[in-house]
């Protein structure tokens, strides 16, 4: 499978993080996931214990057919440190957590300025 790559320029905050996902066990998690469902982005760099985003809410959808995305918009600071991330989106369905994508993860490369 190929990891979903996002490039941004360091301290750019737009275009929004987003991020599409088809639950891929036997249950299907679009119909326990609501636009009301919490869900929390957590993007923390190749090898980092702290994550530069830490469970910051993420705004949910769902589309339809078994999907369910997920948008998040950068604040300051978030692509302050250019470098190599993973991006995990975690909701909460019945008071548990569930984390996504569950096959594999997003990938964000922060890139340095180029002036």
């Amino acid at each position: 499978m190929t990891v979903p790559v996002r490039h941004m320029r360091r301290g750019d905050l737009w275009p929004p993080l987003r991020a599409r996902f088809q639950y891929a066990s036997t249950g299907d998690l679009s119909t326990d996931i609501t636009t009301s469902t919490p869900a929390y982005v957590i993007v923390r760099g190749r090898g980092a214990a702290a994550p530069i985003v830490n469970r910051a809410p993420g705004v949910v959808t769902t589309p339809g057919g078994g999907v369910v995305e997920v948008s998040y918009e950068w604040a300051p600071g978030d692509t302050d440190t250019p470098g190599d991330y993973f991006v995990e989106v975690e909701f909460v369905v019945g008071g548990k957590p569930v984390t996504a994508p569950t096959n594999d993860t997003l990938r964000l490369v922060i890139l340095a300025d180029r002036g």
